[in-house]
């Protein structure tokens, strides 16, 4: 099945929202326990998700637009990759502060381990290099039929390398 920008970029969406809920979900509950230390980490990550993290998923849904389809295959399996982590940590008892701390810890690192990943896929631009493109592109042997074509010669003679290199 073929996946199209939109697509990705809804799914991408969601695991925003999902991110936002889990750290209103701490937020509440470390109030509730009276929690000072777990209400800073609580506000650290807001602040995280709010600031940098809105500007890294502007950065992210750029780079959706921009793929290739079997790019953007890859970048929804890496977004549902990162749902599915913090569905399995929310079926943790979530009464065990730790399994809480986990769920936190997934919020601050979703949206920089997305960024890896899509950096692991993002396909630079190809840029072919010419060694010396005045003697390539028109050889000495070659006959000027006219202002704009050329007859090659009948015995075919090697031209110079042509080397090429992705940026």
């Amino acid at each position: 099945m073929v996946c199209d920008s939109d697509t990705v970029i809804e799914r991408f969406r969601f695991l925003l929202v999902r991110l936002d809920e889990e750290i209103r979900d701490y937020e509440l509950a470390a109030v509730q326990d009276l929690d000072e230390g777990r209400c800073r980490a609580a506000a650290k990550a807001r602040a995280l998700l709010d600031g940098p993290g809105m500007q890294l998923a502007r950065e992210l849904e750029a780079q959706i637009r921009l793929a290739d389809p079997a790019t953007l295959q890859e970048m929804k399996e890496s977004i549902e990759a990162a749902i599915a982590l913090g569905a399995i940590a929310r079926r943790r008892d979530l009464n065990n502060w730790e399994n809480r701390d986990l769920l936190l810890q997934w919020c601050r690192e979703t949206l920089p381990s997305l960024r890896r990943a899509f950096r692991d896929l993002a396909v630079e631009e190809t840029v072919f290099v010419l060694e010396s493109p005045a003697m390539n592109l028109a050889p000495p042997d070659w006959t000027k039929e006219d202002e704009s074509s050329y007859r090659m010669p009948m015995e075919v003679q090697p031209l110079q390398s042509i080397h090429i290199a992705a940026a």
